[in-house]
């Protein structure tokens, strides 16, 4: 029960971080332990009282709501089915990232195309070196986490993905808005997500 709690916790700053939104003039305090995403940073154009359009799609996206509604109704309080369950939502969003970055590309250059990629590797090592250190902290000090570790590794994971492609479908959303040819609102690719299911 303790695990499901910890669990239940843990998945409910995920979803904090996606629903709620501070008023333009408040602060993310990063030591309060809850990081809240403020999408309203991504701005084109005037700013304005209301939410834009990537804000509200962003944390609206299927991929959350759906975990949501998942957590809600399938039974993950034992360690393996918390392990699928968090795995599967971490394949979700590398296939979403993929799906994000192939559609940036189609508004960039070659060259363009070949930094992201590395960029992308770079983005990648990163995340993997962190856990790697946390890892060696961890064991060194033979702190003793067990399953907990397991479940936090891979809301950290969904987060980091998550992130990732947030900023990369920002930057298909600049690149569309500022195109010179007008694009159709249906043709727009910054707010299209991969199919799941």
């Amino acid at each position: 029960m303790k695990r499901v709690c910890c669990i239940g916790c843990l998945f409910f700053l995920l979803l904090s971080s996606c629903s709620t939104k501070p008023d333009n003039n408040e602060l993310t305090n990063s030591n309060s332990g809850s990081s809240i995403i403020r999408y309203d940073v991504y701005q084109h154009g005037v700013m304005s009282e209301k939410p834009d359009e990537f804000s509200i799609a962003m944390n609206n996206n299927p991929i959350d709501l759906k975990m949501a509604n998942d957590l809600c109704t399938q039974n993950i309080a034992g360690t393996n089915e918390s392990q699928v369950f968090f795995d599967s939502y971490v394949q979700i969003w590398k296939d979403e990232l993929s799906f994000s970055i192939d559609n940036l590309k189609k508004y960039i250059s070659e060259e363009d195309s070949f930094k992201l990629d590395t960029v992308q590797i770079d983005w990648e090592n990163s995340w993997k070196s962190n856990n790697e250190f946390d890892r060696s902290i961890i064991e060194y000090n033979e702190i003793k986490l067990g399953s907990q570790y397991l479940s936090s590794l891979r809301i950290y994971l969904i987060n980091q993905y998550r992130e990732r492609i947030f900023h990369i479908k920002y930057m298909t959303y600049l690149l569309e808005k500022s195109m010179d040819m007008k694009i159709p609102q249906s043709d727009y690719l910054w707010c299209k997500f991969y199919p799941f299911d």
